[in-house]
């Protein structure tokens, strides 16, 4: 052991002790020094194996960049030629569409020049159309019978002393100036002597109001007995046939005479005219042409409201 006084210098131990002591950590150095030695070397493979690893992963992305690279250039490439390619088939579609349009637009125009003609090839048949029609209406008319009242007389009529109206009878003539001739006609008249200040009669409302009058009259009770019901029925009929016009023909320029009034006195005063009444006689005349398609009608009326004579109604006279 070294002494512990500093000022006596110490000596180094000997070599037999240097040898005891120091063995010691040799041994423990000798002993691990292999593992750490290869615990080293495992370290560094381990290092070296993902360094490798590390570079092959790096070379496959460059090389999967360089790829990328390489097919976007052959795309972008493709793509200017594809863009060339479809300029040029724009630039034909163009040229294309327009020589179309060229041929849409002579088209056109002669579709227009076409149904310019059409229409007015249409517009002329419409006029000749139209004229045949008039000329066939034109000849039906100038083939038709006419039949008018004319040569209208009061026969034996006078006035009296107290201004009365004496009348014999009012006749005329039925004639048909047509140039064919006029079927199944039926005349009918009546007369009526009403006040100057009434209306003009109207023959229609006058033949409608008879034949509700008519309708009426001959109408059976619903409660008679069944055997007087069936001979009432029987008698209207007879009468229905006894009092139905006769139904005539009448040729082109012939005449038919018929008489309006008959024997009639109607009395007058002398005072202002509108106390005074007026004698009307009306008609009316039904016939067919010889197509027997069409009725044709004549309404007539004539008046005296002075003296003895009749002229014709300022209304109720026409013709179809």
């Amino acid at each position: 052991m070294t002494s512990e006084n500093p000022g006596v210098r110490s000596l180094p131990p000997t070599q037999a002790h240097c040898k005891i002591t120091c063995k010691t950590e040799k041994d423990w150095w000798d002993k691990f020094k292999p593992f750490i030695e290869i615990a080293g070397v495992i370290l560094l493979a381990v290092y070296t194996g993902y360094t490798v690893k590390m570079y092959r992963a790096n070379r496959k992305a460059a090389e999967a960049a360089d790829s990328a690279a390489k097919t976007a250039a052959a795309t972008l490439k493709e793509i200017q030629s594809s863009s060339t390619d479809t300029h040029e088939l724009a630039v034909q579609a163009k040229n294309q569409a327009d020589r179309t349009k060229d041929i849409a637009d002579r088209a056109l125009a002669q579709s227009n020049a076409t149904n310019r003609l059409a229409v007015e090839a249409k517009r002329q048949a419409d006029i000749a159309r139209e004229s045949m029609n008039s000329n066939i209406e034109s000849a039906k008319q100038d083939r038709r019978p006419w039949v008018g009242l004319q040569l209208l007389q009061c026969n034996n009529c006078r006035l009296e002393s107290d201004g009365s109206l004496v009348i014999g009878d009012l006749s005329a003539m039925l004639i048909n100036t047509g140039k064919s001739p006029a079927i199944d006609m039926v005349v009918h008249w009546t007369f009526e002597s009403i006040k100057a200040t009434d209306p003009i009669p109207d023959y229609a409302v006058i033949e409608k109001e008879s034949a509700a009058e008519r309708q009426r009259a001959f109408t059976i009770p619903p409660n008679m007995p069944p055997e007087m019901a069936a001979s009432i029925a029987k008698t209207n009929a007879l009468t229905e046939r006894r009092i139905a016009p006769s139904k005539e023909v009448l040729a082109p320029n012939a005449g038919r005479g018929i008489t309006i009034i008959a024997s009639l006195r109607q009395v007058r005063k002398f005072g202002p005219i509108e106390d005074q009444n007026v004698v009307y006689g009306l008609g009316k005349i039904t016939y067919y042409d010889i197509s027997h398609t069409t009725e044709h009608t004549t309404m007539f009326c004539v008046m005296n409201d002075f003296g003895v004579g009749f002229r014709y109604c300022p209304t109720g006279n026409h013709m179809d």
